[in-house]
């Protein structure tokens, strides 16, 4: 996944801003006050991922955080979700899968398939995608947010990832209501 960010011009004096973006943009110099933060630090984020943050007028106040050991994809996985994707032998070395449920995602491996939980596996687990309630659960959104039209219980396919499900590509809640908390 990419991310892109538009410069739009900030004139001298121009209103207060907070810019967000992932850790290693290159933030204008009039944006002098820059602090990172980690999304495992943000609320125990699932992400293994940081983002800076930035104002052209205020001081961010340092983030320190005792919380940044984070969860991991299990935390997230519904073990009564089975796609039928790929099954684990019992001794569960079938496939190896692109992602452990012990591990943290990745902005770039959001759609990568994972060795989850599964009840109807006979070895206990299965390989897949995560589901969208699982993702929207990743970027630390509630399920009351998901559309009804939307069936939170559909595997994530990557050719519609950030076409169809814009916060992909934005902060995860935590990571933001932290930065507005230190700004």
């Amino acid at each position: 996944m990419t991310f892109t960010a538009v410069q739009p011009p900030f004139p001298p004096g121009s209103a207060p801003i907070l810019w967000v973006a992932p850790l290693g943009f290159m933030f204008p110099s009039s944006f002098e006050h820059q602090q990172n933060i980690h999304h495992s630090a943000a609320g125990g984020g699932v992400l293994a991922e940081s983002w800076s943050f930035a104002s052209n007028s205020f001081s961010v106040r340092p983030f320190h955080s005792d919380s940044a050991q984070g969860r991991q994809i299990k935390h997230l996985i519904n073990p009564r979700l089975y796609f039928g994707r790929r099954q684990l032998s019992d001794d569960g070395e079938a496939f190896r899968p692109a992602i452990e449920d012990t591990q943290r995602l990745t902005l770039s491996s959001l759609d990568a398939e994972v060795r989850c939980r599964a009840i109807f596996s006979p070895s206990g687990y299965t390989v897949r995608r995560l589901s969208v309630r699982e993702l929207m659960g990743v970027f630390d959104l509630s399920h009351s947010q998901l559309p009804e039209s939307v069936d939170g219980d559909q595997e994530i396919l990557p050719t519609i990832l950030s076409e169809r499900y814009h916060f992909v590509s934005t902060p995860p809640v935590n990571v933001v209501l932290q930065i507005l908390s230190h700004w």
